[in-house]
């Protein structure tokens, strides 16, 4: 059986009211607490897929780079140089004395081996 407010002496009617604004001050709280877990998560989502599109655009990078390599004649000549037990110095000077590798389709010409001019040389004109 349930009483009207009416029939409440007015100390539980007071008491009543606390307990309601207490209990909405709580349902209030947790609807808070909530969305800022919703928040969070949907952050950590987004952060993770931005991470995820970033590491896969790394890994293309990575795998055209290594193709690159693995057809490099002059790469291959000095491991090959290396395997075979020679010093670097002299291996380094026969892989730069092969002839570059041909430029890729619709790629800029390769630079020579200097690009830019050298410190020690003295500039005339």
């Amino acid at each position: 059986m349930t009483r009207s407010t009416a029939d409440l002496p007015l100390f539980a009617y007071a008491a009543r009211r606390a307990e309601d604004e207490a209990r909405a001050r709580a349902e209030a709280a947790l609807a808070r607490r909530r969305e800022r877990a919703q928040a969070k998560a949907l952050a950590l989502t987004i952060a993770l897929e931005d991470q995820e599109k970033r590491t896969a655009a790394r890994l293309r990078e990575q795998k055209a780079l290594l193709a690159r390599l693995r057809t490099d004649p002059r790469l291959d000549a000095l491991l090959t140089a290396r395997r075979a037990g020679r010093p670097i110095t002299e291996a380094l000077a026969a892989a730069e004395r092969m002839p570059p590798r041909a430029a890729e389709p619709g790629a800029a010409a390769p630079p020579g081996p200097y690009p830019f001019p050298s410190p020690r040389r003295a500039r005339t004109g």
